[in-house]
């Protein structure tokens, strides 16, 4: 009987004409099955190997189309010859296919024809006769069967699902699963989309199990998000049953770990106890190992009172006990002589509090203040800190973390410049002296950025100075990195993007006041273009990527600079004129104090972007102008101080720092001029 006779395609030739086969690629109507589809046609001219004249077809739906067969085939159990089977479900498949999609299965393949690599002899030395089709047919039925019991049946029926369709549903529900079966199965494109899933669905009762997950089948950045965001989390994340659930092992990673954001170490110390308290049998004897990692004396004192007299668990354990009386003595020790150099009494990053700090100054009767005070924003009041170590004026300020950095200046004993640099820390409330700058200055200004320090401008007694300097804290080393443009005293900078932005009056051409660019990569200094800065004596800050010009000259008006259109805008002005104030960011606000007009001032303004608005802060402790202000991280939890506000603070003894915090200008004058 004659069967069917091949078809060549020459019907088609005519419909073929009308496509030009250029060099590069052409588009022609056919595809395997005579349907019409897209199909890319190439000549490639420097293959001497082709006719001149010969060309590549490439039909984009070939594979898919084939693919559809195959798993066609598969649901009707047509030329299946492997069954793969889980927990009693089995799986009717093709060993290529499996093969083809996963190292795993040709690994199984290839070891399980190894260990039958012998073969009938007419397949080996010859032909198979039509008398021999039948048997040969009946071995092919003969299925090959792969237990994967470690899989969930659901999770390996959308994974062979997905090997023929090239498709699969991943859920929140389905990912865990499906990722433990990806991994083993060995399908990188599967584990992928699951962890894409979990990170996206992560929360606080999530993120601990979808951590320990990520973490056994070794996806690192599903890990590290998860894990940074039950750090980040972590009040919402112990209300949950899943941080109940945690193992031991678990429970000590995670609050040993320095970046866990707490507001307090109660919070902490509470979790504990609650997590024992879900399994007290089991777990109450982990609990001694559990309190090393807690830094107990910064405990409160109620806490640790009530725990002690109330909680059963801990009255049941002496060396839980022994545990807490030994931190609330070193509370007391610490207190007294605040060392901090034990580990327990360095608080966590977390529970800092960014505060403005106010360094100095010039008071009402012309003499510099050596007293350095704080505001406190979550209290609203003022608070003392310390007092200068030095008789310097004319300095600049800066911080760095809980650092306050205090550069140069001028030394009326000596009546010059010094190049002398302090640091103070508020967690150790020390002073320590730093390396000296390389070139002495006073009247010059200082900004920070990526974690250094920049010094700019100023004089000395010859001179003006040119020369910028950026100190680095980890090797306490100064560096000369280029000059500005030689501009006048009391320029200000700000810092962004690699850039340092100087904002001053220049000296040639004089009168002339410009925004300078230092470009800390290129270490090249421009002017840029600006107007509209025709000011004396004010200050700038650095927010939310604009550079706010605050005040000066006797005037209310702020003025919003753009660094990249080099563009000025005014913003809500000021609530009072002042001249030669100071100015700090913190927590995303700025702070504008003191200044000048007719007497110096103690009143103080906070700005809320957020508003656009400008509102009164309590007046400082007494009235200043030139001082420095910056926002710095304090500690201000227990054991070390208790913010006094600033009633208490006239009656308080401070022993060498005197009368430090008095207010040397008496009660403040509102005058119908502050507010024109």
């Amino acid at each position: 009987m004659e069967g069917p006779q091949p078809n060549t395609g020459q019907g088609k030739a005519q419909d073929m004409q009308h496509v030009s086969t250029s060099e590069e690629e052409a588009a022609v109507d056919f595809d395997h099955t005579g349907s019409s589809s897209m199909i890319k046609t190439t000549t490639n001219k420097n293959d001497t190997s082709l006719a001149k004249d010969h060309n590549h077809h490439y039909c984009g739906s070939h594979a898919s189309s084939i693919l559809k067969v195959l798993n066609q085939q598969r649901q009707t159990g047509k030329y299946t010859d492997v069954i793969l089977s889980s927990q009693g479900a089995t799986f009717p498949c093709h060993k290529a296919v499996l093969a083809a999609s996963s190292q795993y299965f040709q690994e199984q393949f290839d070891a399980n024809s190894n260990s039958n690599s012998g073969k009938d002899e007419e397949q080996e030395n010859g032909s198979v006769g039509l008398e021999d089709i039948e048997p040969v047919l009946g071995r092919m039925s003969e299925y090959l069967e792969v237990e994967v019991n470690s899989v969930h049946p659901l999770a390996l029926k959308a994974i062979i699902d997905f090997v023929y369709t090239a498709c699969i549903d991943v859920s929140i529900e389905s990912a865990p699963d499906l990722l433990s079966a990806a991994t083993d199965l060995i399908y990188p494109g599967i584990v992928t989309a699951c962890c894409e899933v979990l990170q996206n669905s992560l929360s606080a009762a999530t993120c601990l199990p979808t951590s320990k997950l990520a973490q056994k089948y070794n996806c690192r950045n599903l890990h590290q998000q998860a894990w940074e965001y039950a750090l980040g989390n972590f009040h919402n994340v112990m209300m949950e049953d899943t941080f109940l659930e945690m193992s031991l092992e678990q429970l000590e990673e995670y609050i040993a770990d320095e970046n866990l954001r707490v507001k307090c170490e109660d919070e902490v110390f509470q979790a504990v106890l609650k997590w024992a308290k879900y399994d007290e049998v089991q777990r109450s004897t982990f609990l001694p190992k559990l309190l090393k990692y807690i830094r107990l004396p910064l405990l409160s004192n109620n806490l640790i009172q009530d725990t002690l007299q109330n909680n059963s668990i801990i009255k049941a354990s002496h060396e839980c006990i022994e545990l807490l009386k030994d931190a609330d003595n070193l509370k007391d020790l610490a207190k007294k002589e605040k060392q901090l150099g034990r580990v327990k009494l360095i608080p966590r990053p977390s529970t800092y509090t960014e505060v403005l700090a106010v360094i100095g100054g010039m008071k009402t009767d012309r003499s510099w203040s050596r007293d350095i005070v704080y505001y406190d924003p979550s209290q609203q009041e003022w608070n003392c800190l310390t007092e200068l170590p030095f008789q310097t004026t004319d300095y600049s300020v800066s911080a760095l973390g809980t650092s306050i950095y205090i550069t140069g200046g001028y030394k009326k004993d000596s009546e010059d410049a010094t190049g002398e640099v302090w640091k103070f820390d508020t967690l150790g409330e020390q002073w320590i002296e730093l390396n000296n700058l390389n070139v002495p200055r006073f009247n010059h200004t200082s900004t920070t950025l990526d974690g250094c320090l920049y010094v700019i401008g100023g004089e000395n007694d010859n001179s003006g100075i040119t020369e910028l300097e950026m100190y680095n804290p980890d090797t306490n080393s100064w560096e000369i990195l280029g000059e500005t443009n030689e501009m006048e005293s009391n320029i200000t900078a700000a810092g962004i993007d690699n850039k340092l932005f100087i904002t001053g009056w220049l000296v040639h051409p004089r009168q002339t006041c410009v925004t300078q660019c230092f470009d800390l990569q290129t270490k090249e200094c421009l002017v840029l273009p600006c107007s509209g800065l025709n000011r004396q004596i004010f200050p700038t800050v650095l927010l939310s990527g604009s550079i706010y010009l605050l005040g000066a000259s006797r005037i209310k008006e702020v003025s919003k600079y753009n660094p990249t259109t080099y563009q000025l805008a005014k913003v809500e002005p000021m609530r009072y004129k002042r001249n030669s104030p100071s100015a700090a960011v913190v927590g995303g606000k700025i702070y504008v104090t003191g200044g000048e007009l007719r007497h110096h001032l103690d009143k103080g303004e906070v700005f809320d972007p957020n508003t656009g608005l400008w509102t009164a802060i309590p007046p400082m402790p007494s009235g200043l102008c030139f001082h420095g202000s910056v926002g710095v991280l304090k500690y201000l939890g227990p054991p070390f101080f208790e913010p006094l506000s600033l009633n208490n603070m006239k009656s308080l003894s401070l022993g060498a720092m005197g009368d430090a915090c008095s207010d040397d200008t008496g009660e403040a004058h509102n005058t119908a001029e502050e507010h024109m």
